[in-house]
């Protein structure tokens, strides 16, 4: 089995396994009848439906990434590769829009968190609407700098220069690819902004987690075990699993 049927198994047991477990998650959410899960309930909603945007998104690519001689390489192997060379740029961007919205959204947990926890409010619908469009207008402007990034260079240009092994063939013809160069300024660009979103991200996380954990301890003997133990969970699995999974998938 050659690269890219191992790559294209691994992305479609990732897409099948992301679409299963965010389709059962909304049909359990919708009805279970929890007293203890309600309040959450409006929150699971949008993590599940924001997660089956963002894997629809990134299944139209599926890049492998590839770092040489100072560019940035991506080969779409997805459903589309044999698209023409210009429209990999809209392939790109679809995967970027993915991956930014999936983790850009990762604060709204806390966020909305902190106001049932700490501020003890139910929040509204039109609330949570914000801050998604927020959150969407920020991958949208990371996606754009980051499709700008590639350069126009022809494929004859690269042609001699980039990936010339035997592995980067299909059918006896060299993979479509689009490379970007670290002089670029729209990379730049992307970099930075990039990383100050991510920056901003973990600080609010890290501010957050702390008011409302500091919170649930003044509390706790007011909670029944199910509620406490429900909060605990919930705490574990957006610190470490969410954001881990979120930060690795990004990398």
């Amino acid at each position: 089995m050659d690269w890219r049927s191992l790559h294209g198994l691994n992305e479609k047991l990732a897409i099948s396994t992301c679409t299963i477990l965010n389709i059962s998650v909304l049909l359990l959410i919708l009805t279970e009848r929890s007293s203890a899960i309600k309040a959450y309930r409006k929150l699971i909603i949008v993590n599940a439906l924001t997660e089956l945007c963002a894997t629809a998104l990134m299944a139209v690519c599926q890049p492998v990434f590839q770092f040489l001689n100072g560019y940035f390489i991506v080969i779409s192997n997805g459903p589309f590769r044999t698209l023409p060379h210009d429209l990999h740029y809209i392939l790109i961007a679809s995967w970027a829009l993915g991956t930014g919205i999936s983790f850009i959204t990762v604060p709204l947990d806390f966020v909305y968190r902190f106001y049932v926890v700490c501020k003890e409010v139910k929040v509204k619908t039109s609330q949570i609407a914000f801050w998604v469009l927020v959150a969407y207008i920020l991958a949208v402007w990371d996606a754009y700098w980051m499709a700008s990034s590639f350069i126009t260079v022809s494929q004859i240009e690269l042609q001699d220069k980039l990936l010339n092994e035997a592995m980067w063939t299909e059918n006896g013809t060299k993979v479509t690819f689009i490379a970007s160069s670290i002089e670029n300024t729209a990379y730049k660009v992307f970099t930075i902004s990039g990383g100050c979103v991510i920056c901003s991200e973990y600080t609010i996380i890290m501010i957050l987690s702390r008011k409302i954990i500091s919170k649930l301890k003044e509390q706790r003997h007011l909670m029944s075990a199910k509620t406490l133990e429900m909060q605990r969970g919930m705490n574990q699995m957006l610190q470490f699993f969410q954001c881990s999974l979120d930060s690795c998938r990004c990398h």
